[in-house]
């Protein structure tokens, strides 16, 4: 503070405190290189309050080794006629593919965009996703309920398609989506023991759980 001296911006970045369109890009190219640094996505998929074996499997989504029929059939693996969708039967099944691009799958991801009030175009690929997903304006119990939706929706689709490919399951999938709620009340409850919410009716309360303040949500939550 100055007496006599005109307030006036300052771009904290440029050693001349000038503010530049260049330097401006240049700044939120390092902020995004930052968040895509395996470093970082490691931390975004440990970091949270899902069962550990939904970290796992994030954390190998996030690394592209989730062992999809493209991988499986490059790799040459006996058993493997074809490297098409199993949900879908039209594409090949890539990591992106399976759990983003494919119809049967983004539509439990723009499920949870419609029951959260939110309107996104969902990315493909994995990382940029989950960089998004939380990079919502949500606040304290309401982030950590939409992050855990994140690993409730992956586990979900990965649990899918498993079944589909070794126990001729057929998926409802208008339940499915019901039970993406289901199992995000069931994991909530793993860390915070007071959630007054039943799981099975976790969608229709949706509203009302999100104003929840019974309870701060602990920092190292219980794991289920």
């Amino acid at each position: 503070m100055f007496e006599n001296v005109n307030d006036r911006r300052v771009w904290s970045s440029d050693l001349s405190n000038s503010f530049s369109v260049s330097d401006f890009g240049l700044q939120v190219t390092k902020i995004m290189e930052d968040e895509s640094s395996p470093q970082a996505q490691g931390r975004l998929a440990w970091k949270n309050i899902v069962p550990p074996r939904a970290q796992l499997q994030v954390w190998f989504l996030l690394q592209g080794k989730i062992n999809t029929k493209e991988r499986l059939f490059r790799l040459g693996a006996t058993r493997i006629e074809d490297d098409r969708c199993i949900l879908c039967k039209e594409e090949t099944e890539t990591v992106e593919h399976l759990f983003f691009c494919c119809k049967s799958s983004s539509n439990l991801w723009y499920h949870c965009y419609k029951c959260w009030d939110l309107s996104f175009c969902l990315p493909k690929d994995p990382k940029t996703c989950l960089l998004s997903w939380v990079g919502t304006p949500f606040k304290r119990f309401n982030k950590r309920l939409w992050t855990a939706m994140f690993y409730v929706v992956a586990w979900t689709i990965w649990d899918i398609r498993n079944k589909m490919a070794f126990q001729d399951f057929k998926p409802n999938w208008e339940f499915e989506k019901k039970r993406l709620f289901w199992r995000l009340g069931t994991w909530t409850k793993g860390w915070c023991p007071n959630f007054p919410f039943a799981p099975g009716l976790l969608e229709d309360d949706l509203k009302v759980v999100r104003g929840w303040t019974g309870t701060r949500a602990p920092r190292r939550g219980r794991l289920c």
